[in-house]
C-alpha cells in the first residue's frame, strides 16, 4: 500500500463522524537523543492531535481508539504496516 493510500485510510470515518479504528506499526527513531530502532504497534489506533508541530517534522499522531493511553508521534517514513499491509 502507498503512503497516500495508508494516510486515506486512516483518516477514514463512520456514519456518525467517528474515526475508524486501524492497526499501525512503526519504528521508533529520534536522531537528537541517537535512540529508536524498536518496532511499535498499536492494533485498535486513531489520529489524533498532538502539542507539538507534526506537519513540520513529517510526522502524525495516533493514539488507543479506546483513548486510553498517550498519543504516539509517527514519521510518516517509519511507518511499517497498516492494517497489516505493507506501506510502501
Amino acid at each position: 500500500m502507498l503512503l497516500g493510500k495508508a494516510l486515506e485510510l486512516m483518516d477514514q470515518v463512520d456514519g456518525r463522524g467517528a474515526a475508524i479504528p486501524f492497526s499501525i506499526s512503526w519504528v521508533t527513531c529520534d536522531r537528537n537523543r541517537k535512540t529508536g530502532g524498536e518496532i511499535k504497534r498499536l492494533d485498535k489506533a486513531v489520529r489524533c492531535g498532538a502539542q507539538h508541530h507534526l506537519q513540520r517534522n513529517r510526522q502524525i499522531a495516533v493514539r488507543r481508539a479506546d483513548g486510553k493511553g498517550h498519543p504516539y508521534p509517527v514519521h510518516l517514513r517509519l511507518i511499517l504496516r497498516v492494517n497489516n499491509e505493507p506501506v510502501l
